[in-house]
């Protein structure tokens, strides 16, 4: 399953597996735009990680490792203090009004185009 690479010693032979190597200079500036768009938006989505090269379980650990009070929806990490106050208020003002909430109107477009995150906001980690 592996691929082996030697040099002109023999017994210099290297084992490869299935590893990719990332220079540490791009994966920190993956880490510094991953952590830039998280603290100005509240939220990272996949797309948006697939976009700067970098795979779910990167994007999962470069979050919680600058925010650990992230949570992990099925497309999606998101700041729940920051993406659900707003959904918060519009409640309390419906309710006041005794009228209805577009809920997802809300939520940043990115995290609105999924059905799955916005159930699970809602469901979950709405509270008031």
């Amino acid at each position: 399953s592996g691929t082996t690479s030697s040099s002109s010693s023999s017994s210099n032979r290297t084992l490869l597996t299935n590893a990719i190597y990332t220079p540490h200079v791009y994966a920190r500036t993956q880490r510094r735009i991953a952590d830039s768009f998280y603290e100005t938006n509240g939220y990272l989505t996949e797309r948006k990680c697939a976009a700067l090269g970098l795979s779910r379980s990167r994007m999962e650990k470069f979050v919680k490792e600058s925010f650990p009070n992230a949570v992990l929806l099925t497309n999606s990490i998101v700041d729940t203090n920051r993406i659900c106050r707003p959904l918060e208020i519009s409640i309390q003002h419906a309710v006041l009004n005794r009228s209805f909430a577009d809920l997802k109107s809300h939520l940043p477009d990115d995290i609105a185009a999924y059905e799955d995150d916005v159930r699970e906001i809602i469901d979950v980690h709405l509270t008031m």
